[in-house]
């Protein structure tokens, strides 16, 4: 899914020179997992198509235990 999020911000930048000479860019986003939860919704919402099979409710459930999993094993 394209989607374009709001919200977001850099939290570290890091430049990188290769061995090849050429440049890698490392960066961390941070974004509050109710802004991602609540951009998901609105476009999954307004998509025809996965509107049939989208249950807010459900993902939102699975969402929360997949964060809560996640805060647990750090």
């Amino acid at each position: 899914m394209e989607q374009q999020l709001t919200g977001v911000r850099t939290i570290c930048e890091k430049l990188m020179k290769t061995g090849t000479g050429s440049y890698k860019t490392y960066i961390a986003l941070e974004l509050s997992a109710s802004d991602l939860v609540s951009a998901y919704n609105e476009k999954l919402s307004k998509d025809e198509r996965l509107k049939i099979d989208y249950d807010y409710e459900k993902f939102k459930e699975t969402f929360d235990k997949e964060m809560d999993k996640m805060g647990k094993d750090n």
